[in-house]
This record gives structure tokens, C-alpha cells and sequence, in this order.
């Protein structure tokens, strides 16, 4: 993820990745109110491959807490 956002980093305003929490945070009302179709677009694609990514480290996660809980 943090390749990811690194190379987007110009949208940082519509959406980022909270290290913290593992989670992605999405500012939809500036994605709504963005004037520029084209620009609207490019936001909304790279919001979707930001969830997919999101989506792939949370069924990791889960994966590895499943393994971790078959151990014990």
C-alpha cells in the first residue's frame, strides 16, 4: 500500500492510508465536489484499486491470524 500511495501521492487530499490502523480513509465529499470529470474519474479508479489492495492485506491478515490461532 504504501507504494501505491506513494506513487498517487497528488490525490492525497481525496484518500490516504492510516499507518496506524491498517486503514484506508476516503474523503468522498471532496471526490464528490471535484469539478473535473476527467480528474473525477481518475480519483474514483484509484480509490477502487486502493480498496482492492485494502481488501488483499485484510484477508492476509486474516489468514495469518487463522494460521496463528491453528498453532496454538
Amino acid at each position: 500500500m504504501q507504494e501505491f500511495m506513494a506513487v498517487n501521492a497528488g490525490y492525497g487530499g481525496y484518500f490516504r492510508f492510516n499507518d496506524q490502523d491498517q486503514t484506508l480513509e476516503i474523503d468522498w465529499d471532496a471526490i464528490n465536489n471535484i469539478g473535473d470529470k476527467e480528474t473525477y474519474e481518475k480519483v474514483k479508479q484509484l480509490v477502487s484499486e486502493a480498496e482492492a489492495i485494502q481488501k488483499k492485506m485484510d484477508e492476509s491478515e486474516n489468514a495469518i491470524r487463522s494460521v496463528e490461532t491453528q498453532i496454538r
